[in-house]
């Protein structure tokens, strides 16, 4: 059977097989969302906007731990604990031997109660909760400039997904347009 008879297969298959992978990811990150426990990670000053890349934030967000080596461009994991609000305050690296290879076998065993696992990785020359982007809408920059805290949600196993962001006070941030919409809705 020649190549070119194969094309159309090989092409079918490949798509096929991404769409089962972005499928497989978007119902591993809403389980994560359904069944995880909620962290919020302290800003430091943010970047509102980035030109290069649209309407986008980049997250500085506070990890005061000390440096590990070989971190390089690949992530870590850390513990953090959480107070009663559920702020999280990195505490100590993720050793090797409590999460398996790397700190990526299951660890929450070894945790307390008031403690959750979050991926960190290098972000220029400071570390940095991952994801450490956040994008947003065109015109709600205004919005999102008093961010405080990210908003997660955490897994025992630390998997996590960023929902969204908060002020000081833990509160969603929400664009000005759907205030306005949930406003009109609750006059009516």
């Amino acid at each position: 059977m020649s190549f070119t008879r194969l094309r159309p297969l090989l092409i079918g298959l490949s798509v096929l097989l991404t769409l089962v992978f972005v499928v497989w990811m978007v119902w591993r990150n809403e389980q994560t969302i359904a069944n995880g426990r909620d962290a919020f990670v302290e800003l430091r000053p943010v970047d509102p906007l980035s030109l290069i890349q649209g309407y986008y934030m980049a997250l500085n967000m506070q990890v005061d731990l000390p440096p590990r080596e070989g971190l390089g461009i690949a992530d870590a994991r850390a513990v953090f604990t959480l107070d009663g609000r559920g702020v999280a305050t990195a505490s100590r690296w993720l050793d090797l031997g409590e999460g398996g290879e790397q700190g990526r076998g299951d660890a929450s065993a070894d945790l307390s109660a008031d403690e959750v696992i979050l991926r960190v990785g290098e972000a220029g020359r400071r570390l940095s909760v991952k994801p450490d982007s956040f994008l947003f809408e065109d015109g709600q920059a205004e919005t999102y400039e008093g961010a405080r805290y990210g908003h997660f949600r955490v897994l025992a196993d630390g998997r996590s997904v960023l929902i969204g962001l908060t002020d000081g006070d833990l509160q969603p941030l929400v664009p000005v347009k759907r205030r306005i919409e949930a406003a009109a809705s609750t006059v009516r």
